[in-house]
């Protein structure tokens, strides 16, 4: 082929240049014509872009406003539900329940004001103390009552912990998982004072934007207003959580408006079409990003079809420099796929160690630093800073640099480094890093790298890697502390191998058995056995511990000593992860004293504690055996019931302690009048009964019984006080009386209230016609308890008139029960019974109202002011609030003191205190008048009259009735009015029925009487005439007719 000429070449040029010109200037028109329209549909892409991500916006918007409201009117009704429960357990159930209709969350919790979560429908939380900065949020005020908190790693608060706070940039630490903490707090001035916070699962959320989000490969975050990400469905965002993003699109605008668009950059590089919105109600705002790359996809391909449909020529002329291109780029892949592949399997290979490891020059540069190291390392160079201008740098293990920037006064390399580096000394050390209680531990090696050639001694340096043994500490750490538990356990311990051979025991086995440790490695543990026990014993045992895995129960060993060792014994086989035995794990608890314990309560369940005798239980056990002896033999037996005459006022006047003394010397004075064999029982009170075994007859009973009466009246002195008591004594005969335990209790029982109704002091045998008499006591009794609520007491009146004037100076207020069912009664037939029951003191105090209220309306009709006398039994006297109760019964009816007199009995008076005394004066400071009733019936004891505030002696009828036949009577009455007069009392008889009693009286000096002679009790009707009668017709002096 011929060579073109240089005039061939010239036309070639010359005709080359005008055409390519041409072509230039129409790929240029071409060029621009495409790239017109390419840009507007460009813009046109954008522009849809911003108005897809505000709709996004606006929609994740809606949805987290109204469901963070509907979770603040949820909490705000649960705020007082859980406050109104006192306990935690019933506000962890109502958080449960409530829970089971909140799915956005998952868990609630109460925070107690210490910050300490005290209850939770998730139990595991319970105990958790959160760090107030990690639930306080910065923008919070302290009116807020809803408040949302950073978020949390984990799951729960349970296996959760604050996201730590960067002052920028992205978290070393990827969460992968994580919840929002959400609080709602009530003050007391919302009627109820606490903090309810709510573990928001954040998943809620993003499920919804991921369904909004399908179409558009678009990105959701949700951001608190000083600008902390919450949540995003961007999965790189994980290092980002509760981070604050200074250079988001809302920083500069939101002051402006709650809205707006513009475009943005994502942290991983992808430029973004961006709106944000801010909720209307909370502090949260949300950020929506559409990519470019979605939204220009379609723009992508209509500028290919652009291209492809105006183009052709351009694309031609860059066929060839495409391919040429092309061939570079395949041989560019190829190589760089080549070297991907390699640094990818050693990257691979240092990913998936646990430990972090880190390369270093001889000068302690890092050069290289696998994931997990720089996950761990406290502190490292800041994007954009030269490794250079950090000499030396931070390495996992330096403390001191932690939370801070590197410099070189603050980070140095330990000098173990220092020796590596410098000499190619290898080092293994174990730091701890941090305080408590957040300490970590770490294992450091580090090793020499030799350089790659033998002559470039500047070359080579170090390899360090570090691994997190902190959970090889915490089991190390457990280990020894369930060790010194074992070994300082109160409990014996000791573990056997497979072969039953002791292989540990622990100091409380051997101060329990006196074993040492030596004495009993490597020997069976039946070296303990006691004897006791039977073969069949340990058959059963190994077979339990066998099937079960267990055995249990009391046992008796021995101690080194010989002594017996009771204990509590609990087996355990210890079996390793195959399912193979490997040991036997023996807890003995010594229960020697528990033992003289439980004989100790033996006693006790069965012996009255004050006095050591047997007790009802007891008592009934022995005499069923004696019934069944005596019935196989044909013997027989007695039972005596004891009951101390009046013990009950010496009990309320001395004090209970000296009602326990004498209770304890009568339990000694009647064992000793009984034999051995007998059973003396504390019934209960001031009762006891006698078990008198193979009797012969009624006679040795009675011989037994005046045994008793002469021992137990004998005088008795306590703390002080003499004393005398006397016993009312019933007796029941086997087979005579009863057969059965209950029934000759029953009639003992009934024949000792019978010598009560005879006088006391005395005893009798159980008659079938005692039995008729307890029914009526008992009817008598039921009938009593109603009487007060039914109005069926009423009071009757005896006048009391002045011997010298004739006329009526008081009346004395004498109580009657209309019972139902046998009539009109009068006080003998029930008064006592009232005292013995108690009834007394409510009876008494209705007395006293009665009296008040019928002298307040004699004097509201002007009728001459007269005392009315009441009697007040010793139980109403002794009663706490006795002076409270006539005070304010005088006020009650406006009456002064002096309207009333209080008749005491001379026994009450006999056993008065100082205490009492006191009583007596406080009755007498609030103008009460008070009388000895009965005077000279009882022991009479005159040296009391001089101390006491008496103001009326009143002589008992059984003096007045035989004043003419009887001179002994006369001197004593006689007697009893100088007696009075010479201590400044007046004196008043009673039963004064005949003139010449009267003109006895009223020779001798009596103040005043009272009886038949003048009047018989009558109503308060009958009163109000006598005393009309008395204003209209002057006194003569002479008796009424």
């Amino acid at each position: 082929m011929a060579t073109p000429s240089l005039s061939d070449a010239t036309t070639l040029r010359r005709f080359a240049s005008p055409l390519l010109l041409v072509t230039a200037l129409l790929i240029g028109l071409l060029s621009l014509t495409v790239g017109y329209f390419v840009w507007r549909q460009h813009n046109d892409q954008l522009a849809h872009g911003e108005a897809l991500a505000a709709m996004h916006a606006r929609l994740a918007e809606d949805q987290l406003t109204q469901s963070l409201q509907l979770l603040e009117l949820a909490l705000g009704s649960l705020a007082p539900r859980v406050a109104a429960e006192s306990t935690a357990e019933k506000q962890s159930a109502i958080l449960r329940s409530a829970l089971a209709n909140m799915p956005m969350l998952r868990s609630l919790n109460v925070l107690s004001p210490q910050g300490q979560i005290v209850a939770s429908s998730n139990p595991a939380n319970v105990g958790r103390r959160p760090e107030p900065s990690d639930l306080a949020p910065t923008m919070a005020t302290a009116g807020d009552d809803f408040r949302i908190a950073i978020p949390w790693a984990g799951r729960d608060f349970a296996d959760g912990e604050g996201v730590p706070a960067m002052e920028s940039g992205r978290s070393e630490r990827r969460i992968r998982q994580e919840f929002l903490p959400v609080l709602y707090s009530r003050d007391a001035a919302a009627g109820t004072e606490i903090t309810l916070v709510a573990a928001v699962n954040p998943d809620f959320f993003l499920n919804q934007f991921l369904l909004n989000l399908e179409d558009t490969q678009g990105v959701l975050r949700v951001f608190r207003y000083d600008n902390r990400l919450l949540f995003s469905t961007l999965e790189n965002d994980e290092g980002l959580i509760g981070q604050r993003l200074p250079g988001a699109l809302f920083v500069s605008r939101l002051r402006d408006s709650e809205s707006g668009v513009g475009m943005q950059r994502l942290e991983d590089g992808r430029q973004t079409q961006a709106a944000f919105r801010a909720s209307h109600r909370y502090p949260v705002l949300v950020m929506a990003h559409v990519p470019e790359e979605m939204l220009l996809a379609g723009w992508g391909a209509e500028t290919q079809r652009l291209l492809l449909v105006g183009g052709p020529a351009f694309l031609g002329l860059l066929v060839l420099a495409g391919l040429l291109q092309r061939e570079q780029l395949r041989r560019r892949r190829e190589k760089a796929a080549a070297i991907e592949r390699e640094r990818h399997r050693l990257a691979t290979v240092l990913d998936s160690l646990p430990a972090s490891v880190a390369l270093l020059d001889r000068k302690g540069k890092v050069l290289f630093g696998n994931p997990a190291w720089q996950a761990s390392t406290p502190c490292h160079t800041p994007d954009g800073e030269d490794d250079a201008e950090i000499s030396p740098p931070c390495l996992p293990f330096e403390a001191a640099c932690q939370g801070q920037k590197c410099q070189q006064r603050q980070c140095q390399l330990p000098a173990a480094t220092q020796k590596l580096l410098a000499d190619g000394q290898p080092f293994d050390l174990e730091l701890s890093l941090g305080a408590a209680p957040n300490v970590r531990w770490v294992r450091i090696l580090g090793n020499p790298i030799p350089p790659l050639q033998e002559d470039d001694a500047a070359q080579g340096g170090a390899v360090v890697m570090q691994m997190d043994i902190t959970e090889q500490k915490g089991f190390a750490e457990q280990l020894r502390l369930y060790t010194r538990i074992f070994e300082y356990n109160a409990e014996g311990i000791a573990i056997a191998n497979a072969q039953n051979e002791i292989v540990w025991v622990n100091r409380a086995f051997q101060e329990i058995t006196g074993y040492s440790e030596h004495d009993v490695l490597g020997r069976n543990p039946s070296l303990l056995s006691s004897g006791t026990h039977d073969p069949s014993f340990y058959a059963q045992m190994w077979r339990d511990l066998e099937q079960r895995g267990y055995w249990q129960g009391e046992i008796a060993n021995r101690r080194k000593n010989g002594d017996l060792l009771p204990g509590w014994l609990t087996i355990s086989a210890i079996e390793n992860d195959a399912g193979e035995l490997t040991h036997y794990v023996a807890i003995f608890s010594d229960i020697t004293d528990r033992k003289a314990s439980e004989a100790r309560i033996r006693f006790l369940s069965e012996h009255d504690f004050l006095t050591g005798l047997p007790n009802r239980g007891l008592f009934a056990d022995r005499l069923s055996q004696a019934i069944n002896r005596a019935a196989r033999h044909g013997a027989r037996l007695a039972v005596l019931d004891i009951d101390l005459d009046r013990f009950k006022a010496i009990n309320d006047s001395l004090g209970h302690s000296v009602g326990d003394q004498l209770l304890q010397e009568v339990a000694q004075r009647v064992a000793a009048c009984v034999r051995s064999s007998d059973t003396v029982c504390r019934q209960g009170g001031d009762e006891f009964l006698i078990l008198l075994d193979e009797v012969g007859d009624t006679d040795a009973a009675a011989r037994v019984a005046v045994h008793l009466v002469q021992a137990i009246s004998r005088p008795y002195v306590i703390d002080g006080h003499p004393l005398i008591v006397t016993p009312s004594i019933g007796i029941a005969m086997y087979p005579d009386d009863g057969t059965t335990v209950e029934g000759l209790v029953s009639c003992a029982d009934m024949a000792m209230y019978y010598s009560k109704g005879r006088g006391r002091n005395a005893f009798h045998f159980f008659k079938p016609e005692m039995t008729a008499q307890a029914t009526e006591r008992l009817a008598i009794e039921c009938g009593l308890r109603g009487a007060l609520d039914k109005e069926e007491f009423s009071l009757l009146y005896q006048p009391q008139v002045d011997l010298a004037s004739g006329a009526i100076i008081g009346v004395e207020a004498l109580i009657r029960w209309n019972d139902p069912q046998r009539g009109l009664r009068s006080p003998n037939e029930f008064i006592a019974l009232a005292e013995e029951t108690g009834l007394i003191v409510p009876i008494g105090d209705w007395v006293l109202h009665e009296a008040c209220r019928q002298a307040r309306q004699w004097r509201d009709l002007g009728l001459a002011p007269i005392t009315v006398a009441v009697n007040v039994a010793a139980p109403q006297f002794y009663r706490p609030g006795f002076i409270q109760t006539v005070g304010d019964t005088l006020a009650a009816y406006g009456l002064p003191g002096s309207a009333i007199e209080l008749e005491v009995t001379e026994r009450l008076i006999l056993e008065t205190r100082n205490e009492q005394l006191e009583l007596l004066e406080q009755l007498r400071r609030l103008g009460v008048q008070l009388s000895i009733d009965d005077f000279g019936s009882g022991y009479s004891s005159l040296a009391y009259l001089h101390r006491l505030p008496i103001d009326k002696l009143k002589i008992d009828r059984s003096f007045i009735c035989d004043l003419g036949t009887h001179s002994g009577d006369a001197t004593i009455t006689e007697t009893i009015i100088h007696l009075a007069h010479d201590l400044g009392l007046t004196v008043l008889a009673e039963g004064v029925e005949t003139e010449a009693q009267r003109d006895f009286l009223q020779s001798r000096g009596c103040d005043s009487f009272q009886g038949f002679l003048f009047s018989e009790p009558v109503s308060a009707e009958a009163v109000t005439q006598l005393l009309q009668a008395e204003r209209r017709a002057p006194t003569s002096g002479q008796t009424a007719a």
